[in-house]
Order: C-alpha cells, then structure tokens, then sequence
C-alpha cells in the first residue's frame, strides 16, 4: 500500500493544471496527517465530512471514524458530502454542508 500511495503522489509528465492542483492538495494533506501528533485530547466535538469511498477490494473494509473517537472529548460527527475526498470542496452541495458545519460550530464558541 505504500508503493502505491508513493506512486499517487509522484508528479506525472504531462498533468493539467487541476490534476497538479488535485495531487498538491492530496501530498500537503498527507505529510500534515503523517506528521500531526496532538498533545492532549481535543475539548470539543470532531466533524468529519466523509465523501462516498471507491468500491474497495473485496478484503478490504476501511472506518473512516476509526481512532478519532478517543481523540475528542465530545466524540465525533460525521457529515456525507459529495464528490471525491479532494473534490469535495468544489462541489457546491459539499461547500453548503461545510460551509453550514462551520458556521454552526464557529456560533457555538462565539456565543459561550
């Protein structure tokens, strides 16, 4: 798995522009979850926002929530959103369901 995440990662000869941007977005998003390592436990509630997966291999059955539960003291939420885990932003249904979450979230510590 880890070739084939390196293999993702390594610039192609001939990308367009949004394929540059795209594979920029995925490895600076890597290289912070890699390198991320928190001091004590998140005093809130984590929102994930979880974009539909591939069909994975048979064998293979991911939880997009594992690990995180113990990570916050609220727990987790977790938000369906469309498009790809790097689309998701551009999408506009995407950008109004965490634009939302945001905005929801920024209210509460603004109002405590």
């Amino acid at each position: 798995m880890r070739e084939r995440r390196r293999a993702r990662l390594a610039p192609r000869v001939g990308m367009r522009p949004e394929e540059e941007t795209y594979g920029h977005i995925f490895k600076v998003t890597w290289q912070v979850i890699r390198a991320y390592r928190p001091a004590r436990k998140f005093q809130g509630e984590i929102q994930i926002f979880l974009a539909p997966p591939p069909p994975p291999p048979k064998w293979f059955r991911e939880d997009a929530v594992a690990g995180w539960q113990a990570r916050a003291s609220r727990g987790i939420r977790v938000h369906d959103v469309v498009g790809d885990h790097v689309k998701l932003f551009c999408e506009p249904l995407s950008q109004r369901i965490i634009a939302s979450v945001l905005e929801r979230a920024q209210h509460g510590v603004v109002s405590k």
